[in-house]
């Protein structure tokens, strides 16, 4: 029978002891398929459960009666959710034992094993994800003294903000978990508590660089991986910064000048304070608002100083700086400049001789410009915390120029004139002045070498005050004939030669402020709104000039006609003057990009200002006032509106570009991830953060495509470009290639085993 024969040839086999190869492997192999119930297959680990990423290593061990086989590997089959098996060939590793690792398990998966004609049953090995961030939104409360509205950055995970802020971290986790918390760099740990819809969050506030990490931990034990973490940058409130713009440096004056002094200041936020603040040496200090109450962190504003109003005298000298303040880092002082006042008519003077009085005036300036320079080197010295040396050094140059001074008048008039306690002086006026001046500088190194910058000023001041009066008191213009008989001969000449520079030097003196005033750049885009709006300024600080001009001359009862006409007649030219200024900033103001609105309100303005000049001529200074106000107030609502639409479109830019930064940020933090190289698992992850980030851009793009066509030009400009740049870089294009790029190739773990 069958079953005798194939006892019989057991029997044989076992006689022979199955003999030496090839003919033992052969006998193995027909044992295994003619008598598999006399075999037995281990397989390890069976049902399994482990962390989704690791390694698994299946095991199979190959019990017979007769010993194992050595031809015949075992062949494992996996079976994936889809039903799609993969058939892979395991490697001896000792007798009757065979593995084969899976390098990581990403999904469940069944498998069995199969060894000749025997069948393992099937086994599930079951992938267990720990939890896992899958999205980090960061809410926004910003310090009261930013002036910047709550936001929320979605999908954030970064935090950018200033010092001060408190933040509001919402995390999404991939599956429940029972215990949550952020841990701070620097050591704190904050818990995470539930919001509902799987939402977890925690708040902290910003106070310096810093970073943070989840972690979380589910009901089996798992806990989410420790890699990676977020960034904490504090943006620090730094105090404003200040210029002057114009004038650009020190300068000489009439006393009936007038002088538009211009500054701007901008601040991280927003300035809660920006001013004006002059002089008259001796005087008490006057300081003028150059903005209004609104919080904006750019500011430029302008102010005219009137010698007349100062009632200024030749030898004076006004200063003028300006200061700006935020809330919370303090104020910042511009450099401090000078007006000093030079009589309104030189005189002239035939000189005896060709160098007569010329060098001690010469001498004069000299000191007087090291002077100067003195007093700006301590106002700086005390804005700050200055060195010793540094002060040392200033305290020096103050004593060398004390005896600079004391030889000068020595040259002058012999030994220097004694000083009583009441003030009175022996010697002349400017002898006088030079005496006073000794002495203050003498002050002011006393007060210098004990490190006093503020104790130091107001001597310095002094000391410079009186120089000016000496070199007032000296200053002629000395103009000398020709010498020798030829002179002589042409006294007709020479006394022309004399008339054309006194005419010549007169003209100089009597140009007014504003026939030479330079005109803004506005070459770059936003610079020619910013023009614009400071032209309007000059304007009515002019309308307002005439107004009070016309205020004062309607009050002066007492006024004699000659007079009163002839101040009538230069009050008309100036309103005029101011009129033509309007129009030109009216031609500026119809630009084909810009509503017609502000055009409109310049036309008025011109308008009421024409007839202002109209009444004058007629004598009419009540009407002429009343249309002066009007127009006045005009101008202040035309720049109350383009300065609303401007910070408008200042703030919009500002959240876009706030945007931009995080999305950058969050770009080089992705480099940085990819640089350090992770598993199969921590790719796919950076590939959805990329895609997240690439979401964001577009989003960035569309609004910056809503906002374009209702900006205003300069905001416009800069929208322009910024769509652009996204455009010609292909920015979200790149980054859906980067995700594509981090996602691994599905089923190349493992090459397809050939058919058993």
């Amino acid at each position: 029978s069958a079953a005798g024969s194939a006892a019989a040839v057991a029997a044989l086999l076992l006689t022979l002891g199955f003999g030496s190869d090839p003919l033992g492997r052969v006998a193995r192999t027909t044992w295994l398929y003619a008598f598999p119930y006399g075999a037995l297959l281990e397989v390890e680990p069976g049902d399994a459960r482990i962390v989704a990423g690791r390694p698994l290593r299946l095991r199979a061990t190959l019990r017979t009666a007769v010993g194992a086989p050595a031809r015949s590997a075992p062949v494992a089959v996996l079976t994936d959710a889809a039903g799609r098996e993969r058939a892979l060939r395991m490697t001896a590793v000792g007798r009757g034992a065979y593995e084969i690792d899976v390098p990581a398990v990403e999904d469940s998966f069944r498998y069995r094993v199969r060894a000749a004609s025997l069948v393992s049953g099937e086994y599930a090995v079951t992938a267990v994800f720990p939890p896992r961030v899958e999205r980090i939104d960061i809410a926004y409360d910003y310090p009261a003294h930013t002036g910047l509205p709550p936001r929320v950055a979605v999908d954030a995970g970064d935090v950018v903000a200033p010092a001060g802020t408190r933040v509001t971290v919402s995390v999404r986790m991939s599956k429940e978990v029972e215990h949550a918390r952020l841990e701070l760099g620097g050591g704190a740990r904050l818990p995470l508590d539930p919001q509902g819809g799987g939402v977890l969050a925690g708040s902290f506030e910003v106070r310096a660089d810093d970073s943070y990490r989840v972690r979380a931990r589910d009901a089996e034990g798992l806990t989410n991986p420790a890699v990676g973490g977020y960034r904490v940058r504090a943006v620090q409130d730094r105090p404003p910064e200040v210029e002057i713009v114009r004038p650009s440096g020190d300068r000489e004056i009439t006393p009936l000048e007038e002088v538009t002094v211009e500054a701007r200041a901008v601040d991280d936020y927003g300035l809660e304070r920006f001013e004006l603040a002059y002089g008259v040496m001796g005087r008490p200090e006057r300081v003028v608002s150059l903005h209004d109450a609104s919080r904006t962190a750019r500011v430029s504003g302008s102010h005219t100083l009137f010698g007349e109003d100062l009632q200024l005298r030749p030898g004076d000298f006004l200063t003028y700086h300006v200061r700006a303040r935020d809330t919370r880092a303090g104020e910042t002082r511009s450099d401090i400049y000078f007006l000093e006042v030079r009589p309104f008519e030189r005189e002239f003077e035939e000189a005896s001789s060709q160098g007569e009085g010329g060098p001690q005036a010469d001498d004069l300036r000299r000191l007087a410009e090291v002077q100067k320079a003195i007093v700006a080197a301590t106002w700086k010295l005390d804005g700050g915390r200055p060195a010793p040396a540094d002060v040392a050094t200033v305290a020096d140059s103050q004593g060398d120029l004390k005896l600079a001074v004391q030889a000068l008048i020595a040259r002058r008039r012999g030994p220097l004139p004694r000083i009583d306690v009441g003030g009175a002086a022996s010697g002349d006026a400017e002898d006088d002045a030079l005496a006073l001046a000794v002495e203050a500088m003498a002050a002011a190194e006393t007060a210098l070498r004990a490190r006093r910058t503020a104790a130091a000023l107001p001597p310095e001041m002094t000391a410079f005050r009186q120089l000016l009066r000496a070199r007032a008191g000296m200053r002629r213009t000395q103009v000398a004939r020709r010498g020798g008989p030829s002179a002589q001969g042409g006294g007709t000449g020479a006394r022309e030669d004399l008339s054309a520079l006194f005419d010549r030097e007169l003209r100089r003196d009597q140009q007014t402020n504003y026939e030479h005033r330079p005109q803004p750049d506005a070459s770059e885009p936003g610079q020619a709104d910013d023009a614009l709006r400071r032209r309007l300024r000059e304007l009515a600080d002019r309308q307002a000039a005439v107004n009070r001009r016309q205020a004062e001359l309607a009050g002066d009862r007492a006024l004699a006609a000659r007079e009163r006409e002839r101040r009538l007649e230069r009050l008309t030219r100036e309103q005029e003057a101011v009129r033509r200024q309007a129009e030109d900033l009216r031609r500026a103001l119809a630009d084909p990009d810009r509503s017609g609105a502000g055009e409109r309100a310049m036309r008025a303005a011109a308008e009421q200002m024409r007839r202002a000049a109209s009444g004058l001529r007629r004598g009419d200074v009540a009407g002429a006032a009343q249309q002066g106000r009007q127009a006045l107030a005009g101008l202040r609502e035309l720049g109350r509106r383009l300065g609303a639409a401007r910070r408008s479109g200042r703030r919009q830019l500002g959240e876009l570009r706030l945007e931009a930064q995080q999305i950058a940020d969050a770009q080089r933090e992705m480099a940085r991830a990819v640089g350090r190289g992770e598993g199969v698992a921590g790719r796919r992850r950076l590939a959805d953060r990329e895609d997240r980030l690439a979401e964001r851009v577009e989003s960035l793009a569309r609004r910056i495509e809503e906002l374009e066509p209702a900006a205003p030009p300069v905001e416009r400009a800069a929208l322009q470009a910024a769509a652009q740049a996204l455009d010609d870089e292909q920015v979200t294009q790149r980054m859906r290639a980067l995700a594509a790029a981090l996602r691994p190739a599905q089923g190349a773990a493992a090459e397809r085993a050939p058919p058993a």
